[in-house]
């Protein structure tokens, strides 16, 4: 028996960068740099500078849905690297409608939905990379709001001179959430 309305923030699916976008999610193996923070965290290890990396992303999606993405990293000798991100969702104004005035009571809201990530990597060998994301997730709605967290563990194993990689990402496990907020309070008049 499926369970709906069950799925929280499913703006953590949409995928981002466009290499890894292209090529389906099939990149958690070679996946490096800034790019690895969405798709598999442990290819944050090999960031491509010692000065660090920087991501902009600005995305007109679905339904006129806008997304903006900005994140960067850095390597610090010794421990790995460490990086952060920003993703915020915004939907335009929408009409609040009622049981009473479904073509609109004349108000308007706008949902945004946001989404903080803190990463780190190591190279635990030549071989081996772990990665890690923490997430913080907020979505509001109206006059309603949910927040929870999310954390993703990666994967990848270099396999020699051969140049055979292997990688693996959990992504997204977390809390559940739950909608809160004045906006589900209801008042029913009676005749």
């Amino acid at each position: 028996r499926k369970k709906y309305g069950t799925l929280a923030a499913p703006e953590l699916l949409i995928p981002i960068g466009s290499s890894g976008t292209s090529l389906g999610g099939s990149n958690l193996a070679t996946v490096k740099g800034i790019d690895a923070m969405y798709w598999n965290p442990a290819g944050l290890a090999e960031i491509s500078s010692n000065s660090g990396e920087v991501m902009f992303s600005s995305m007109n999606y679905l339904a006129d849905i806008k997304m903006n993405y900005f994140a960067g990293a850095v390597r610090l000798p010794g421990l790995g690297s460490v990086g952060g991100s920003l993703r915020a969702m915004s939907f335009g104004e929408e009409l609040v409608t009622t049981e009473y005035a479904p073509d609109g009571t004349g108000a308007k809201f706008a949902p945004t939905y946001i989404v903080g990530t803190l990463s780190f990597a190591r190279a635990m060998t030549d071989k081996i990379h772990f990665g890690t994301n923490v997430k913080l997730i907020s979505e509001q709605i109206a006059d309603v709001s949910a927040t929870g967290f999310a954390f993703d563990f990666g994967l990848q194993y270099l396999a020699g001179a051969s140049g055979l990689r292997f990688g693996i990402a959990l992504k997204n496990l977390g809390s559940s959430m739950k909608f809160n907020g004045p906006g589900l309070d209801r008042s029913f008049i009676e005749n």
